[in-house]
């Protein structure tokens, strides 16, 4: 008894129990013309004793190698008994017959299966191998046979065993998988299926429809935790890297006008085309256009799947956890819909995985419903969208304008992270494809300044080059923009930044009825979800200050009163951000707005000097104070390194990508718009007033002479004055990172590092800050003849500024006129901010081969400076730049 303990045994692993037993215990070599059949022994005191072990609620499955009519006659039909009455399903093999055998016994409808020989080649019969598929709840069975076809070399279905290869013991099997396919069936279609029409289910299934699916770019997200001090986030990773290898629920979470519709496609794409690795079915639901309930979301599985399943069979996979829904629509704005889609999803679909693609603020309406949305960063996976780099800029050009060369393609990569540098719109893949088609409409179209690059921008998000716009009767992009600078206006003029919904219909019909003309429906959501409007705080608003600026300045420009009312007084530097845009529009008299800010300035001037002067300190002699603190000696170590790093300098595309990046990175693109509130500390009203100086400078092309010069004198010797506020606070401001001083806060990143350092280098960083903040502003190469007229003629700090305009406009002219001043420069320090501008300019030339060729021109010829030339090997360093761009070549990868 023991010894047949050792062969036979029982076991149970969750709802399944197995009950082995050794039926070839007895088999052994007989004498000739005597087999095994009938003298083979199962005992039925062990198999009684083994079978009542098992819990009947489980599926119990009995293993034995040989038929039961094999065993002995005295123990048969006791062994036979005991199966029926303990066992749901009998498994057993050994006789290679053609057919195979499935027999349903007693009342327990115990059913008794006979496999195919695997390997029949030596004896009789067909090769193949049975798959049973079980509902272990039901006790419900389904045979798959699967025959080796010699001629193909594969396993095909076992038409040999069963018709069809399939076989239900009883009619209640046939009709309960009839009903309720099995997982592994249903997952096989889809593997099996042929391939997908994407762009046939995006035109099906997707609401917002884009005109160029080739063209999409998998956006970046970065990881949101929680942690003690506060969320952290992540580093960048691309979105098909994130989806699919988890198998938690996912959150996307982005502003309205972000592509995360577009997104949530890609991420559906990704995961039908990877189905093998995560054995998931994809499926779409958009909660904007859907119920939410059970029932509902189920449908959609049906409907969304790339092939098509039956309700039936969709509740199947649902049940089995073996679909994945990307979720649409959603809005974190709506706590009351967010909330019932993760509870209608915890509750009645527990098994299946969601991927939300959310939004920041909800189409149309304020938020609704109280509390907190149900989403915990220290629970679930969260995401946000990450802005786009450079080199994915690039990405998109390549796609979006394949045929042309690579040099013209990186022409488009610089213009387009200059228009991101104009506007503070955010990076997201959307909006770079609409700078795009912006600046692609027209191939001569280069904005020269911040108002007509907005203007372009807001005409092609409208539909601006579409025929529908042109046809009559149609309420077309003009007529929009005029509308949305009605709205701006009445903000401004109410002081507010945002309205209720209630409020925006007040605005619509008082339009109406003032300009007696009949508006569309859903133009805020129109406006929504093309990024011209968004949602604040319950509020609708501008989704960025550049957008609000653009359009009341479009309203300054109709109205000669209301735009006087901005300009004059106190509203010149409440509204400067307004006026600025206004002086670029075309047919604006710049002329008479300068005129206005040189007698500001002036004013300004003359408070800070006397201010200053009461406390013993004298702005104009600052600067130098601050240089002749170090030595003599570290000045010229200073001048050193600068040449020094000039000759290393080797500007590429990869250089010129990390400083883009870090450039506009550098720019605040918060949504909404800020409160427009007065500027109190005269300090403040400088900077203020020197920008807003320089902008409209930069477009005052058809002034007289003698004006435009008197306004750039004016300009530098604000920046100058400047210059003197920095270095009388160069104690905190070159020391500490932070520091606000005069209502401007300064931030000194430096500082953190080598505070000491920070502090010798500010004598060169400060007038460095405020040049590079002057050069940003007058990017207009018709300039650079009124530049050139007055650089001799300035002081030699002016000098410095003027000269770092220069460097931004290729030509002959220039270039002589920078080196011009830059070798009668006598103070070393000067001409050592000077060699730091420049190579900060040089590296940042590496796409642009006319820039590049520009400055590296400049480069070759202060290399032959005595005062420089002297203390650096100049051709030595670029015969390690030509070899250095010799590797580079060598090894580029492909783009």
């Amino acid at each position: 008894m023991k010894d047949q303990w050792q062969v036979s045994y029982a076991t149970t692993r969750g709802p399944v129990s197995v009950l082995g037993l050794n039926s070839a215990w007895l088999c052994c070599e007989r004498p000739d013309g005597d087999t095994d059949r009938g003298a083979l022994r199962v005992e039925p005191a062990v198999l009684e004793k083994l079978a009542k072990s098992l819990p009947s609620d489980t599926l119990r499955i009995a293993l034995l190698h040989h038929p039961l009519d094999w065993l002995e006659e005295t123990t048969r039909s006791a062994v036979n008994d005991l199966l029926i009455e303990h066992t749901d399903l009998v498994l057993f093999g050994h006789v290679h017959a053609n057919d195979a055998v499935g027999l349903v016994k007693g009342n327990t409808n115990s059913l008794f299966l006979q496999a195919p020989p695997l390997r029949a080649g030596w004896s009789k019969g067909t090769n193949g191998y049975a798959i049973i598929r079980a509902d272990v709840d039901y006790k419900r069975f389904e045979v798959e046979y699967r025959s080796y076809s010699k001629s193909r070399r594969v396993f095909v279905p076992g038409e040999d065993f069963s018709p069809s290869g399939r076989m239900y013991p009883r009619p209640e099997d046939a009709e309960f998988f009839r009903d309720s396919p099995p997982r592994s069936a249903l997952l096989r279609r889809f593997s099996e299926a042929d391939p997908v029409d994407f762009l046939d289910w995006y035109r099906t299934h997707i609401r917002s429809k884009s005109k160029v699916t080739g063209s999409f770019v998998v956006p970046k997200v970065k990881r949101i935790t929680a942690a003690e001090e506060g969320p952290t986030v992540s580093l960048s990773q691309p979105l098909t890297q994130i989806v699919g290898h988890s198998g938690r629920d996912q959150f996307f979470i982005a502003p309205l006008d972000a592509g995360s519709t577009t997104a949530a496609y890609l991420a559906f794409k990704h995961l039908s085309e990877t189905f093998l690795s995560h054995r998931r079915v994809p499926a779409y639901f958009d909660a904007e256009q859907e119920t939410i309930n059970r029932a509902s979301i189920l449908r959609k599985i049906s409907q969304t799947t790339p092939i098509r399943y039956s309700h039936k069979e969709a509740e199947q996979l649902a049940t089995d956890g073996a679909v994945v829904v990307v979720v649409d629509g959603l809005c974190l704005g709506d706590v009351h819909q967010f909330n019932l889609f993760r509870d209608t999803a915890d509750r009645y679909l527990p098994d299946v995985q969601f991927v939300y693609f959310l939004s920041t603020e909800r189409r149309g309406v304020s938020p609704t419903g109280t509390g907190e949305p149900r989403l915990f960063p220290g629970d679930d996976e969260v995401y946000e969208f990450a802005q786009l780099e450079v080199d994915d800029i690039r990405s998109m050009i390549a796609m979006r304008i394949p045929d042309k060369a690579e040099n013209v393609r990186e022409g488009v990569v610089s213009h387009v992270v200059e228009c991101f540098r104009q506007m503070d719109e955010p990076i997201f893949a959307s909006t770079v494809a609409v700078v795009i088609d912006t600046i692609t409409q027209d191939p001569e179209f280069k904005p020269l300044n911040k108002a007509r690059l907005i203007e372009r921008y807001v005409e092609c998000l409208l539909g601006r080059f579409d025929l529908e716009d042109v046809r009559e009767g149609t309420f077309s992009s003009s007529d929009k923009i005029n509308f949305l600078g009605f709205v701006a206006r009445q903000l401004l003029e109410t002081n507010r930044v945002g309205m209720d919904e209630h409020r925006w219909n007040e605005l619509i019909s008082n339009y109406q009825k003032r300009f007696l003309i009949e508006l569309p429906n859903g133009l805020l959501a129109e406006f929504l979800e093309k990024g011209l409007l968004t949602m604040e705080r319950g509020e609708i608003t501008f989704r960025g200050d550049h957008l609000f600026s653009f359009f009341v300045a479009q309203q300054m420009k109709r109205d000669a009163d209301f735009a006087a009312s901005l300009v004059e007084g106190p509203g010149l530097f409440r509204h400067y951000r307004e006026i600025t845009v206004y002086g670029e529009l075309e047919g604006t008299n710049v002329g008479k707005v300068l005129d206005g800010v040189f007698i500001e300035l002036s004013e300004i001037e003359t408070t800070l000097l006397e201010n200053y002067s009461r406390i013993g300190v004298d702005l104009t002699e600052e600067w130098a104070a601050a240089c002749k603190e170090a030595e003599a000696s570290a000045a010229s170590k200073s001048l050193d390194e600068a040449a020094t790093g000039l000759g290393k300098a080797n500007p590429t595309i990869e250089r010129a990508d990390q400083h883009d990046n870090a450039d506009l990175a550098q720019i605040a693109r918060r949504r909404g718009v800020a409160e427009r509130q007065g500027v109190k500390e005269a300090e403040a009203k400088l900077l203020v007033g020197m920008r807003l100086y320089g902008l409209l400078l930069k477009n005052a092309l058809h002034l007289e002479a003698a004006d435009k010069l008197r306004h750039l004198t004016k300009l530098y010797e604000a920046a100058e004055l400047w210059v003197g506020f920095m270095s009388a606070g160069r104690e905190a401001i070159g020391r500490h990172p932070i520091v606000i001083a005069g209502g401007v806060r300064f931030i000194n990143l430096g500082a953190v590092i080598d505070p000491e350092k920070s502090y010798k280098d500010f004598k060169f960083n400060a007038p460095n800050t405020i040049s590079r903040l002057i050069a940003g502003t007058m990017s207009n190469p018709q300039l650079a003849i009124a530049v050139r007229n007055l650089i001799h003629d300035l002081n030699p700090m002016s000098q410095l500024f003027a000269r770092d305009i220069l460097l931004e406009m290729p030509g002959d002219y220039n270039k002589d006129a920078y080196l011009a001043s830059l070798a009668t420069e006598e103070d070393i320090n000067l001409v050592t901010c000077a060699l730091r501008t420049l190579r900060i300019r040089y590296l940042s030339a590496g796409r642009d081969q006319e820039r590049r060729n520009y400055l590296e021109s400049i480069v070759d010829s202060i290399a032959k400076d005595r005062r420089i030339g002297e203390r650096v090997d100049f051709s030595k360093l670029r015969k390690a730049r030509l070899v250095q761009d010799l590797r580079s070549k060598a090894v580029k990868p492909s783009r």
